[in-house]
């Protein structure tokens, strides 16, 4: 995430920050700078709480539902033909081949990985309700300190390595399923800029172009079509 004491309306970033980017960083020297940056870093620890308890989510419910579906269609090829086509065993193939993929994730390493991140976010929240306590001149150096440890301590228990399309769940489980009103205080969230993942923006954004180009192509088809 970008440190900033930049406009309220630049948008947080979900990438983790280093150890090189913290050293950079200036302290915060009054308190209304110092609840922004605790905000910003609850955002950034918040969302790799939820990425990892989403890979968890995947990695542990995935494999259970194509086993349930393959046995179903196993079973159901015993009485009707149309579950014993080519389509149907290649489908289950790619099914496979997805659980040997997830199961690469332990579903119970990333749970427990995701609790100790979480932990750290409520150390944010209580240093921040802490801080805005404070009167504006009150001294912020302890605090100060107290941050710059638990962003160390979260620099050093990052995990990169995530299932696919686990970003896009924590997404959904950070802005749906939780709510922390202490870092919309400071960060002012939008639904399209923030809350939904740039890669799925983007996507979004061809899906309307394609089908206002194949609206446009067929657009003589359609108007025959209810004449």
């Amino acid at each position: 995430m970008k440190e900033t004491n930049a406009p309220r309306g630049e948008k947080p970033n979900a990438k983790p920050i280093t150890k090189q980017k913290l050293d950079s960083l200036p302290v915060p020297s009054t308190r209304e700078d110092l609840l922004k940056r605790i905000a910003e870093r609850g955002f950034e620890v918040g969302y790799a709480a939820n990425l990892n308890f989403a890979t968890h989510d995947i990695a542990d419910k995935v494999p259970v539902m194509i086993s349930f579906v393959s046995m179903a269609i196993g079973i159901l090829a015993l009485v009707a033909p149309v579950f014993q086509l080519t389509g149907v065993a290649v489908c289950l193939t790619l099914l496979g081949i997805l659980t040997l993929y997830v199961e690469k994730y332990p579903a119970h390493e990333y749970g427990e990985r995701g609790k100790r991140t979480l932990s750290m976010l409520y150390a944010l929240e209580a240093l921040y309700y802490k801080v805005k306590e404070k009167g504006p001149s009150a001294d912020i150096s302890g605090d100060v300190k107290e941050l710059r440890r638990i962003e160390n301590q979260f620099v050093d228990s990052t995990c990169p390595r995530q299932v696919l399309f686990a970003t896009w769940y924590a997404y959904f489980k950070f802005f749906a399923e939780k709510d922390y009103d202490w870092i919309d205080e400071q960060l002012h969230f939008r639904f399209w800029r923030d809350k939904i993942p740039a890669n799925l923006r983007i996507l979004l954004i061809l899906a309307a172009v394609a089908l206002t180009i194949s609206a446009i192509v067929n657009w003589p088809v359609w108007t025959a079509w209810f004449r």
